[in-house]
């Protein structure tokens, strides 16, 4: 779980050293968030950067929006009800990249590659600074390359239905006390 000033899971990898499967036009990211209200401090769920290139998903921020920034410099947003379930960001060319929540793609926003980030990727935070710390929870996460809108259907569904069969097992441990 996200506790907001400290807790976050670093991947270990850095999108820039190469992946065949992870490159500069060709990208996403995944999270599937716990987390119905909004984080207070507008802080991204996932993400990396260099100060320069972001790739970040901001799921549910203080303003009513999700943001996110995909192997660019320019930040996208729009607006939503809450920050449940799967976000994914996909990039599948130079010129465009798109934000969805649970398979359904809230925007495809014009905005042009600039560079693979050099820093890993984190979940719970994008920057692993202080201050910058998702105050919610992920049940799973992941990147690879981009998913076009049935890929990113699919992912939901398969997910959600893995989701729907841990779901016992996950409030049995966040409620089980010693």
């Amino acid at each position: 779980l996200g506790d907001g000033t400290s807790a976050y899971l670093d991947t270990g990898f850095n999108p820039s050293t190469g992946s065949p499967n992870y490159s500069l036009n060709s990208d996403s990211l995944f999270a599937w968030s716990y987390q119905n209200g909004e984080d207070p401090n507008g802080n991204p769920i996932a993400g990396t950067t260099d100060s320069t290139h972001l790739l970040l998903i901001g799921p549910y921020e203080n303003d009513g929006t999700t943001g996110f920034r995909n192997n660019s410099s320019a930040s996208v947003s729009t607006s939503v009800t809450n920050g449940l379930g799967l976000w994914v960001t996909s990039r599948l060319n130079s010129t465009q990249a798109s934000i969805s929540q649970n398979g359904a793609i809230l925007q495809t926003a014009s905005d042009n590659s600039s560079a693979v980030p050099n820093s890993t990727v984190k979940f719970l935070t994008g920057y692993a600074i202080t201050g910058n710390f998702f105050s919610g929870g992920i049940a799973a996460g992941g990147f690879g390359a981009g998913l076009t809108a049935q890929d990113q259907v699919n992912l939901y569904a398969r997910l959600n239905t893995y989701m729907q069969q841990i779901t016992p097992v996950l409030t049995s441990a966040t409620t089980h006390t010693q």
